[in-house]
């Protein structure tokens, strides 16, 4: 009886140690991973301070050239426009008697662009 107490106890501890063996390894990975974590949490702090000027310098330069894009006159608006004023001088011209057109051609001439 005493022999199977003491394998009994043997077992007992064994498995105790074993448990315990497994525990401490768990424990070790979650060390190991958290250290991994503050490390690329510190990369990504680093990463994000050096790159997100860029980021931001390179959004403002794209904001800029569509606000330019939005606000630019069309080709097709902008002949438009030079061929309305450019009617209205003409008619303009056209009322005016042959000694009044000569001075209202050297005003048209100065007033084109």
């Amino acid at each position: 009886m005493h022999q199977s107490y003491e394998d009994e106890k043997r077992f007992r501890e064994d498995a105790i140690a074993r448990l315990q063996e497994e525990q401490a390894t768990i424990q070790s990975r979650l060390d190991k991973l958290y250290e991994t974590i503050d490390l690329i949490d510190l990369l990504n702090r680093i990463t994000f301070e050096r790159k997100a000027p860029k980021w931001r310098q390179t959004q403002r330069r794209l904001a800029n050239q569509i606000t330019e894009q939005q606000t630019m006159p069309t080709i097709v608006s902008g002949s438009f426009a030079l061929t309305s004023k450019s009617i209205e001088r003409i008619v303009l011209v056209s009322r005016v008697t042959p000694q009044e057109n000569r001075y209202s051609n050297r005003d048209f001439q100065q007033s084109l662009p």
